[in-house]
């Protein structure tokens, strides 16, 4: 399984490596950005021979044991480390253990309009650059309009905590302290929190986090809306080669601390071999292939990144593909520092991001400190519930699921039984009736009964999916008091809440409408049928990427409309205040399907009973309200429900736009579930939250049915 961008590229590496090697054949596995099927493979016991991961996420597969060690096998093979630069190797070195072999690398630098450089009278940045220097160069870089608007910011910076590290060690500081133990409350948090906070302020930064399109032709950094930007890797030189490839911009070494220290962060990918492969030999002698010289000369032809390997890095510079100083990356790597490995490293890396989006991207900003309080707390019940977890016992699943298994099949046994009075002809009706029914209740056993009863169970446990399932331990009801507890739960509640009281009465209201004007369309009426229901059908990543075009706050078809009027359009996405209301406007895109059942229903109202209604002289408004509207209440109760539940269930466009953010101001619930499961790896307390959107969405449809024909039936019946 290649990393996630290597899918395409990859190809001509592997045939490569199947015509040196005839008797193995390769089958290439497509990944994805946060590893979630190469986790899911590994949970299911089936994960791939070789596969690529970030190297922060060493540690959380090497405590699950799915990583093979590597020293024997690279000592039995050649293996020649000092080819390597050794910040690559030391950065996948665990214990002692060597657990993987680089794919590529890159250090964070600076990146910097040459152009605007010049035009404000202003030196380049060098390695002697200061925080001060920077916050200088920023303010004069700022650009705003008659207004007081902002047309170039002078700095954009990136926020997840990979790329807000190189600020910390410029400070003096560092995620982890020296018993292992996350310190986000240490002074070199704040003061870097609050350089970076006064930036913001200012108004020479702006206030977005969401990393550019890969593809878009309007990045920042490219159409000239930023002056400087970073820290950011080498991926970055790609983009602007396809996309602005007679931008004239350079790289610098990130800005020095407050007492001069030197420090950037290292990126990089790493590729590993399954402890449980039972093709060892083969899976090493591929992964040497694809970490040698011509895996990494293909990656840095791409690139997005500078080879591990010393001699093919400088056969890369040499090409001239890159900026002028291009060489600032690889003088850069011995500056490099390694980012914390740990086991919790995906929950750390989110406290991190929480609490710069709480700092700086907020509508109403917390003060650092404040910012970085909350997300200590957050780290602190990590380490306590890692703590608890390891003295539980194990959880008893012969008894937990074999009891139910019984009691089940003892319910059908005594069905049966009870079959057998009665004359012989009912009997073998009786019989025959349960024959028909066995498929059915086999299906249901397996596949709703049991994986059911499964999720209740688990949600009782504490289980890291990459473990086996036999490592779950009893946790009781400890996952349904964090619930109660914990406040991303709390704010994903009020966030899917607010969804579902803005989205349920506009889609119904939308779709109702639409059917009524369908139904008056006369010989249109196939057409637009068609026009309107067909947007249904569009897959909900490529919708996704559409609305992420017309929201774009820079030359977004929206606010290019809302500019001709005059008025300044939002960042729909980047701001707390539209971003649900965003979304709640992407879902009108829908609502095809339910105009249908509607158009279903409203041929179903009589008549007769229209036309009584207009000769007693009710109007258009009387005869729908009085006529129209309570022959559908069944309908609209229908709708009302699955738009009720789908509305609960919102999920792809926070996942693929805004991940949560700005400030988990569009982290649904079913995200936050998303992520607990599939990428903290959670499995317990993400079945418990299974369970508890199961009841609450259960609750509001049965208080939604009980409801609502009495007052869609009584109430307009009068």
């Amino acid at each position: 399984m290649p990393w996630f961008e290597d899918h395409a590229w990859i190809d001509p590496v592997l045939e490569s490596f199947e015509r040196a090697n005839p008797g193995i054949r390769v089958e290439k596995v497509r990944a994805t950005l946060e590893e979630e099927t190469l986790r899911t493979l590994i949970a299911a016991g089936e994960p791939p021979d070789v596969f690529a991961i970030s190297y922060e996420a060493l540690a959380s597969y090497a405590a699950a044991r799915v990583l093979e060690p590597l020293d024997a096998h690279l000592a039995r093979a050649g293996f020649r480390a000092d080819e390597y630069f050794p910040v690559t190797l030391e950065a996948l070195r665990l214990d002692g253990r060597q657990y993987g072999l680089p794919k590529d690398c890159t250090p964070y630098v600076l990146y910097y309009d040459r152009d605007a450089f010049a035009a404000a009278g202003l030196a380049v940045p060098d390695a002697r650059w200061s925080w001060d220097d920077l916050a200088r160069a920023a303010r004069r870089l700022t650009e705003r309009d008659a207004g007081g608007g902002v047309t170039r910011f002078g700095l954009r910076i990136n926020y997840w905590a990979q790329a807000l590290l190189p600020w910390v060690w410029q400070a003096g500081g560092d995620l982890l302290d020296a018993s292992g133990r996350p310190r986000l409350d240490q002074a070199a948090w704040r003061n870097a929190f609050a350089f970076l906070y006064a930036l913001h302020e200012e108004g020479v930064v702006p206030r977005t986090s969401r990393m550019d399109f890969q593809g878009s032709p309007r990045i920042s950094f490219a159409r000239g809306t930023v002056a400087m930007e970073g820290p950011a890797g080498r991926w970055l030189v790609r983009s602007l080669r396809e996309q602005a490839p007679d931008k004239r911009y350079d790289v610098a070494p990130l800005p020095r601390g407050p007492d001069g220290a030197r420090a950037t962060a290292l990126a990089m990918s790493a590729y590993c071999v399954a402890a449980a492969s039972p093709h060892k030999e083969a899976a090493v002698r591929l992964l040497l292939h694809l970490a040698g010289p011509e895996g990494a000369r293909l990656m840095g032809r791409l690139g997005v990144a500078l080879p591990a390997l010393r001699g093919v890095a400088e056969e890369v510079l040499a090409a001239g593909r890159g900026p002028p100083s291009d060489r600032v990356f690889l003088d850069e790597l011995a500056h490099a520092r390694v980012g914390p490995v740990h086991p919790r490293h995906a929950e750390l890396k989110q406290a991190v991001r929480d609490a710069a989006e709480a700092c700086f991207l907020a509508a109403r900003p917390a003060p650092p400190a404040q910012a970085l309080a909350a997300a200590q707390a957050a780290v602190d019940a990590i380490a306590s519930r890692a703590h608890q977890a390891s003295d539980r016992r194990a959880v008893p699943w012969a008894a937990v699921l074999g009891v139910p298994a019984l009691l089940w099949l003892a319910a059908i046994g005594l069905l049966v039984r009870l079959q057998r009075g009665g004359p012989r002809l009912l009997r073998g009706e009786r019989f025959a009736a349960l024959g028909f029914l066995a498929p059915w209740l086999v299906g249901f056993s397996a596949f709703v009964l049991f994986p059911v009863l499964a999720v209740f169970a688990l949600s009782c446990t504490d289980w890291n999916a990459l473990a086996p399932i036999g490592e779950a331990r009893l946790a009781g009801l400890a996952n349904y008091e964090r619930l109660l507890a914990d406040p991303l739960v709390a704010q994903s509640a009020r966030v899917t809440l607010y969804y579902v009281v803005l989205a349920l009465p506009a889609q119904l209201l939308v779709s109702l409408g639409l059917a009524l004007l369908l139904r008056r369309a006369g010989g249109w009426h196939g057409l637009l049928r068609t026009v309107i229901y067909l947007p249904s059908l569009v897959a909900g990543v490529a919708l996704s990427v559409l609305w992420a075009r017309l929201f774009d706050a820079h030359g977004g078809l929206l606010n290019d409309l809302l500019a001709l009027l005059g008025v300044r359009g939002p960042d729909w996405l980047q701001d707390g205040r539209t971003v649900v209301p965003s979304f709640v406007l992407m879902s009108l895109w829908y609502v095809g399907g339910t105009v249908m059942v509607f158009l279903a229903g409203l041929t179903q109202v009589r008549s007769d009973l229209l036309e009584a209604a207009r000769l007693d002289g009710a109007g258009p408004w009387r005869r729908f309200w009085h006529v129209t509207l309570p022959a559908l209440a069944p309908i609209v109760v229908f709708n009302a429900i699955t738009l009720l539940i789908g509305s609960f269930q919102v999920f792809t466009q926070s996942f693929l736009l805004t991940s949560g953010g700005p400030d988990n101001q569009s982290l649904f619930f079913v995200l936050l579930l998303y992520r607990t499961a599939f990428r903290y790896q959670e499995m317990g307390y993400a079945c418990a939250m299974a369970v508890l959107l199961f009841v609450v969405v259960g609750a509001l449809t049965a208080l939604l049915l009980a409801t609502s024909r009495r007052v869609l039936a009584g109430r307009f019946a009068t």
